[in-house]
């Protein structure tokens, strides 16, 4: 008898237990749905829009119309042109200015880019096997020497060829020696695709 009365005292405390927790879950949710209702609180969202969001987006490409891009090639240019205006020399102006002060040259070129013109007079490799160009006038004694690492472009230039190369002055020895060099479009070239883009309907 004892044992039949502890049974059902157990079966009862259960059941009140799952009643208590299955009133309680209907409080929170009657609680959550009003908050929510009210504007307290915020509806919970699928997981799939969340990781939508989270994820950074990718601003659409930029179309640019063919005027625009012409626009665009034709201040390049331009700034291209008035960059050679101002600071391109003539491979005979910056032997000058080294031969009538190489100390004032000296201070005012080595270690600076530097942008010259001039006519290939020689095309040789030195000990080390780089290539070199001599810009200047053939009757003169001294020019500007332009060093490369990329051999393929001085294998495309000419003798007497009018060329505008950039590269570091090293100072004199002998020649004006410039290092690191690249061959860039000259003056003439420049204007001429500049036209070319202005005429461009």
């Amino acid at each position: 008898m004892k044992n039949a009365v502890l049974e059902f005292w157990n079966k009862r405390n259960t059941a009140s237990k799952i009643g208590l927790g299955f009133l309680a879950l209907c409080i929170f949710n009657w609680t959550r749905l009003g908050l929510i209702s009210a504007g307290i609180l915020a509806e919970p969202r699928p997981v799939a829009a969340l990781a939508a969001e989270s994820s950074p987006t990718q601003p659409p490409p930029v179309v640019l119309t063919a005027a625009q891009q012409r626009e665009i090639h034709r201040q390049q240019l331009t700034s291209q042109i008035e960059e050679l205006k101002q600071s391109a020399s003539t491979a005979q102006a910056l032997v000058s200015a080294f031969e009538a002060n190489e100390v004032r040259a000296t201070d005012r070129f080595k270690g600076r880019q530097v942008i010259v013109t001039g006519r290939v007079q020689r095309i040789r490799l030195d000990v080390a096997g780089d290539a070199f160009v001599v810009l200047g006038d053939e009757n003169e004694v001294r020019g500007v020497q332009c060093t490369f690492e990329n051999k393929p472009v001085v294998a495309d230039l000419q003798r007497g060829q009018l060329v505008t190369i950039s590269g570091e002055c090293a100072g004199l020895m002998l020649n004006v020696q410039l290092t690191n060099c690249t061959v860039r479009p000259g003056l003439a070239q420049l204007r001429a695709q500049l036209k070319t883009v202005s005429v461009t309907p």
